[in-house]
């Protein structure tokens, strides 16, 4: 029965394919995007904070899991940079590249860390 939905996955993942493609020529709809993600980080870097001091150990925000917490803060924190990196010196992007440290430190997950270890490297590399 889940073979069966494979086509739709897919399916899915082709929609958002060509959603992305269509907004990445237009300087504008990139804006738009980062503070998208820079908000959802912000809010899940707030739920973290709210899980830590309610006496949490490894936090999870909305996620469910660390891991996927995790998962989600570098898949945020590579736009972001890059944007940053790039010359576009919004301060909503400073707080979703500092949102994503939060919870990452806070989401205690070894694979979170160990990613935003590498990407910290690669952007001094780019210097």
């Amino acid at each position: 029965m889940g073979s069966a939905f494979y086509p739709f996955q897919l399916l899915r993942l082709l929609i958002l394919v060509i959603a992305v493609a269509k907004i990445a020529h237009d300087p504008h709809a990139l804006n738009w995007l980062a503070m998208g993600l820079a908000a959802g980080i912000s809010y899940q870097a707030g739920t973290c904070i709210w899980q830590k001091l309610n006496g949490a150990f490894q936090t999870s925000g909305t996620m469910g899991h660390q891991n996927l917490l995790g998962l989600m803060a570098h898949f945020v924190t590579m736009p972001l940079l890059a944007m940053l990196l790039g010359g576009n010196r919004s301060r909503v992007l400073m707080l979703g590249v500092a949102s994503s440290l939060v919870v990452v430190a806070l989401g205690a997950s070894r694979g979170a860390m160990g990613f935003s270890l590498m990407e910290s490297r690669f952007c001094s590399y780019c210097r």
